[in-house]
């Protein structure tokens, strides 16, 4: 009877190329696992810092709606609208805010008064939060009239 041969020299050419392409499929996992994990971080981080700068833009718009109110008191006085710019958030590293508080053209381009809000004229605020020295903005608009404030 005659004897064959196994010859090893194909199979073990077959078993590292196996091997080789296993590797790359699980380092190649690996990879994508580790870039998505990282993005994930990344972005977690940038999380607190737009919050922050959506604080930032809340307060400037009760800034102004504080101040036009304070103008407003009824003493007489035409209440004052304002914009502000770079105004630092108290307690806060590298938080700044802008805010304008307008009135819509509407009869003379004025600072609505108290009576002219009770008539139908529109009150627009409008405030810019920053945080990172500006690279991170949110903005907020407040107004009586979205149509007329031009949203």
């Amino acid at each position: 009877m005659e004897r064959r041969h196994h010859n090893p020299g194909i199979r073990g050419d077959a078993a590292i190329l196996y091997t080789f392409f296993t590797l790359m499929i699980v380092i190649s996992s690996a990879l994508v696992i580790g870039t998505l994990v990282t993005t994930t971080i990344q972005r977690s981080r940038d999380i607190s810092v737009t919050t922050q700068a959506f604080y930032a833009a809340d307060t400037g718009v009760e800034r102004g709606y504080f101040a036009y109110a304070w103008d407003a008191n009824g003493a007489g006085d035409p209440p004052t609208c304002i914009g502000l710019t770079d105004v630092p958030v108290p307690g806060g590293v590298n938080l700044r805010y802008d805010v304008t508080v307008s009135g819509d053209p509407w009869p003379t381009g004025s600072c609505p008064t108290l009576a002219d809000l009770a008539a139908g004229r529109a009150l627009c605020v409008t405030a810019v939060g920053e945080a990172k020295n500006g690279t991170v903005q949110r903005k907020i608009e407040s107004d009586t009239d979205a149509v007329t404030c031009g949203r």
